[in-house]
C-alpha cells in the first residue's frame, strides 16, 4: 500500500502562508439577514495526459470564489491575477526555498500521487465498465426491448460526442486533472478537505473524527492518507482567512443559489425499495440546509449524505438520499435552504409515477428507432473523425 502525499505540507510549509500587507483596517459590518460569510479555497492540481505524461502542477488560491495569486510549474514562478495576490506572489517569487519547494511538486507530490493512485484509477474505469456491461448487477431482470433500447441510447451519445469534435482535433490528447481542494470559510461548515480526480472525490477527511474516508472502502487496497497532514493544513486555513479578514476591505462571498433536481435512483415500482436523490449543483458559499418530507412531514430516517464537492467554477455541489419504498399516493419532497434563495426556501416535489406496460408494437418502433439512430450517427461521427485525423496529419506533414 502506498501513501499519499499532501502537496506542499513536506519540507517547507510555507506555501500555505499569506503575505500581509500594512494597511488601513477598516470595520466590515455583519449583516444579520443574510450573514457575511468570507470563503478561503485553494487547490493542489496535478495535470496529466495518457500514462501521466506531460505533468504540471499548478496550486491556486481563491478568496470568495474569485483566484487571486497560483503558481504554475510550467512557468515556475507565482502569478498575480488580482491587487490581492500582488504582495504574496511578490514575496514568494523572492524566497528561493518557497520557489524551489513549488518546482519541485512536480516529482515528489504529483508523480509520486500519480503512482499511487494509477490502480486505483484503473480500478474505477474497469468497475463502471463492467456495471454497463453486466445485466446481472440489476436485482430485477432488465426487458430485452430495454436493453436495445439502452444500447441505441449509448451508440447516440457516442456519436453526439464524436460530431462535437472539432475537425482536426480529433487526436487531441485528453488530460486529467489529480487535486487537493481545501476551503475554510466563515459559516458552518468551517471547512473541508478533499482529494479528487477528474472531478470525482477519492477521499474526503472527516475533520471531527480526524480520519480519511474513502468514498469506496476497497479503495483502501491501494492507498492511504494520514488525516493528520489534513488538520495541519486546515489550521493554516483557517488562520490565513482571519488575516484576509483583518486587513483587506474586501466584501463578503456573493452568495449564488443552488440548481436543485429530485429523482430515483432506480426505476420505479411500487412496494419495492428505492432511493431518492436530491441533487444540489453550482452553489456558493458550501453552506446548505435540506430536508426530506413525506406527505409535507418531515423525514429523518434512511438519510444520507456527501461532503460537499467542489467543482471547476469554484463553486458546489451535494448529494442527499432517502432511502424509501414508493407507494401510489405518497409525495416527497426535498426542501432546500440557501442564503442565495431569498430567504425562501427552494421546495422540489416528487411522487411515483409509474408507467403502463408499453404494447409490442410501440416497443418495436422505440428499438428500431433508437438503434437506428444509433448506428447512423456512429457511422456519421466515425467518419468526422477520420477526417479530421487526416486533416491534422496533413497539417502537420506540410510544416517545414
Amino acid at each position: 500500500m502506498v501513501s499519499v502525499r499532501a502537496p506542499g505540507a513536506g519540507g517547507c510549509s510555507l506555501a500555505a502562508l499569506i503575505v500581509t500587507l500594512t494597511v488601513l483596517r477598516s470595520h466590515i459590518t455583519h449583516c444579520m439577514e443574510p450573514p457575511d460569510d468570507f470563503v478561503l479555497q485553494w487547490k493542489h492540481e496535478c495535470h496529466f495526459g495518457p500514462g501521466g505524461e506531460g505533468m504540471r502542477f499548478l496550486y491556486r488560491n481563491f478568496y470568495n470564489g474569485e483566484e487571486f495569486v497560483y503558481f504554475d510549474s510550467a512557468v515556475g514562478r507565482f502569478i498575480a491575477k488580482t491587487e490581492l495576490g500582488r504582495p504574496s506572489a511578490e514575496y514568494w517569487n523572492n524566497d528561493t526555498e518557497i520557489l524551489e519547494a513549488e518546482r519541485a511538486e512536480v516529482e515528489r507530490g504529483c508523480k509520486h500521487n500519480y503512482g499511487a493512485q494509477k490502480p486505483f484509477t484503473e480500478e474505477r474505469r474497469g468497475h463502471w465498465l463492467r456495471l454497463w456491461q453486466d445485466d446481472s448487477v440489476s436485482e430485477a431482470p432488465v426487458p430485452r426491448h430495454q436493453q436495445l433500447l439502452r444500447m441505441g441510447v449509448c451508440l447516440w451519445v457516442l456519436a453526439l460526442s464524436a460530431l462535437m469534435v472539432p475537425q482536426g482535433q480529433a487526436s487531441r490528447k485528453v488530460e486529467h486533472i489529480l487535486d487537493q481542494a481545501v476551503f475554510c470559510q466563515t459559516q458552518s461548515p468551517k471547512g473541508e478537505y478533499t482529494q479528487n480526480y477528474d472531478d470525482d472525490e477519492m477521499f474526503h477527511v472527516d475533520l471531527e473524527r480526524k480520519e480519511s474516508v474513502f468514498r469506496l472502502p476497497e479503495f483502501t487496497q491501494y492507498t492511504s492518507f494520514d488525516a493528520q497532514g489534513a488538520l495541519g493544513i486546515m489550521s493554516t486555513c483557517y488562520y490565513n482567512l482571519k488575516i484576509l479578514i483583518e486587513s483587506w476591505n474586501i466584501s463578503a462571498a456573493t452568495h449564488v443559489a443552488p440548481e436543485v433536481m429530485v429523482y430515483p435512483e432506480n426505476p420505479v415500482e411500487l412496494g419495492e425499495p428505492n432511493v431518492l436523490i436530491c441533487l444540489m449543483n453550482e452553489f456558493f458559499p458550501p453552506a446548505i440546509n435540506v430536508t426530506w418530507l413525506k406527505n409535507g412531514g418531515a423525514v429523518s430516517e434512511g438519510v444520507t449524505e456527501t461532503d460537499f464537492y467542489p467543482t471547476k467554477d469554484q463553486s458546489f455541489r451535494k448529494f442527499h438520499y432517502l432511502t424509501f419504498i414508493p407507494e401510489e399516493k405518497d409525495v416527497y419532497a426535498c426542501r432546500v435552504e440557501h442564503w442565495g434563495l431569498d430567504r425562501s426556501p427552494l421546495v422540489k416535489f416528487w411522487n411515483a409515477e409509474v408507467a403502463p406496460p408499453a404494447s409490442e408494437t410501440a416497443q418495436t418502433v422505440v428499438c428500431a428507432l433508437g438503434l437506428a439512430v444509433g448506428i447512423v450517427g456512429i457511422i456519421v461521427g466515425t467518419v468526422l473523425i477520420i477526417k479530421g485525423m487526416r486533416q491534422s496529419g496533413g497539417t502537420r506533414r506540410g510544416v517545414h
